[in-house]
């Protein structure tokens, strides 16, 4: 269980799984399908999760809001703000964040795009601490010859590469 301070806490179903977000009205901090701690209310997070529930149901292919930085550390804003990443990480998170749905790149297209093919593992790890998994779509990232990890779980990415019409 990962305890969170500061945030609301609200759960999800969905036939993977429950999935645990965190967050306010304006911003969504952490994504996980592993229990998430802390205050439980619903409430402030509607505005996400209303989106999260048409995409499980497949009735939604984006999200409402989009990807904003607090620091280094990556946010879902529900009112997002132009930014210019500095960092391999925030570039890295920003190419993960557009991959379209229904489409997969590779560790190794996303570090050619970044501009070097020695950054193919450095980007898996990136991909393993994504802190918004699903809305940052690092499921849709992959390996050359397999589906590479996923920090949830292999089901959990087949699960959620199969919402998206794409076959594992």
């Amino acid at each position: 269980m990962i305890h969170l301070t500061n945030c609301w806490i609200a759960e999800t179903p969905s036939v993977a799984g429950t999935l645990w977000v965190a967050g306010d009205a304006t911003k969504i901090t952490a994504i996980s399908w592993e229990r998430l701690d802390g205050r439980s209310r619903t409430g402030e997070l509607t505005w996400f999760l209303v989106g999260l529930e048409a995409y499980l149901s497949q009735k939604a292919k984006i999200f409402p809001g989009g990807l904003g930085f607090e620091g280094d550390r990556p946010i879902w804003s529900r009112d997002p703000s132009p930014y210019t990443p500095y960092t391999l990480w925030q570039k890295v998170i920003i190419a993960m964040a557009s991959i379209p749905y229904g489409r997969t790149k590779t560790y190794g297209d996303i570090a050619r795009e970044l501009g070097n093919r020695s950054f193919a593992r450095a980007v898996g790890r990136i991909c393993a601490s994504n802190p918004l998994p699903v809305v940052i779509p690092c499921h849709r990232v992959i390996a050359q010859r397999a589906l590479g990890g996923y920090s949830g779980g292999l089901d959990k990415k087949r699960f959620l590469l199969g919402l998206e019409g794409l076959a594992t």
